[in-house]
C-alpha cells in the first residue's frame, strides 16, 4: 500500500483514499524483468570477470540495465485500477512521458466481469478484469487476483448504491415535510 500511495497520490483529489489497487500479475512482464536483469546487470560483470580489461563497459552497461529493469518494473507495477473512496482510476503508464488516467464514478458503473483463461491464468489465479460503464468497458489484462478485486469492486458499488439511496431518501422526506407544513 505505501507503493499505491507514492505512485498513486497524484491522481487523487483532496480528502481521497486508496481503498484496494488491483495491478498487472507479476508473470505478465517476467520475461523482460528478466531479460533486463540478467542481460543488463549480471551479463556484463561476467563478461568483465573474463576480460578485467572491460570494467567501465561493464559499469556502464550495468547501470543501462538498471535502468531498464527499473522502467520494466515501474511500468509493470503502473498499469493497474485504484479503487480510492470516490471512484475507480484506471491508470496506464507508457513510458516516462507517457501516463494516462480516467476515472469511473462507481455509480455509473453497470458490470463488473472478470475472465481467468488457461492454464497458467488458473495455476497463478490472473486473469482480465472488465468494468462496464454505459459508454465504454475498460479492461485490465493480466490482473492479479480478479475474482477478489471484482467482488470487493461490487462491494464498494453496492455501499455507494445504499448511501445514495439513503441520502436521496432523507433529502425526498425533508422536501414532503416542508411541503406539509407550508400547506397546513
Amino acid at each position: 500500500m505505501f507503493f499505491d500511495r507514492l505512485l498513486f497520490s497524484r491522481h487523487l483529489e483532496s480528502g481521497e483514499e486508496i481503498i484496494f489497487a488491483v495491478h498487472k500479475h507479476w508473470s505478465s512482464s517476467y520475461g523482460v524483468l528478466f531479460k533486463a536483469a540478467f542481460f543488463g546487470i549480471v551479463a556484463p560483470w561476467i563478461l568483465y570477470g573474463l576480460f578485467p580489461p572491460l570494467f567501465w563497459y561493464a559499469v556502464v552497461w550495468s547501470v543501462i540495465g538498471y535502468l531498464k529493469f527499473m522502467h520494466a518494473a515501474v511500468d509493470w507495477y503502473s498499469d493497474a485500477f485504484i479503487f480510492s473512496s470516490e471512484s475507480v482510476i484506471h491508470v496506464e503508464w507508457n513510458g516516462f512521458f507517457h501516463r494516462s488516467a480516467s476515472r469511473i464514478n462507481y455509480l455509473d458503473i453497470e458490470e463488473a466481469s472478470y475472465v481467468v483463461q488457461g492454464f497458467w491464468g488458473t495455476i497463478f489465479n490472473y486473469g482480465e478484469l472488465g468494468i462496464s460503464t454505459a459508454s465504454n468497458t475498460v479492461t485490465l489484462t493480466h490482473a492479479r487476483n480478479p475474482q477478489n478485486a471484482e467482488s470487493i469492486l461490487n462491494r464498494i458499488k453496492t455501499e455507494r448504491a445504499d448511501k445514495k439511496r439513503m441520502s436521496d431518501s432523507n433529502k425526498l422526506k425533508d422536501l414532503i415535510s416542508d411541503m406539509v407544513s407550508s400547506n397546513i
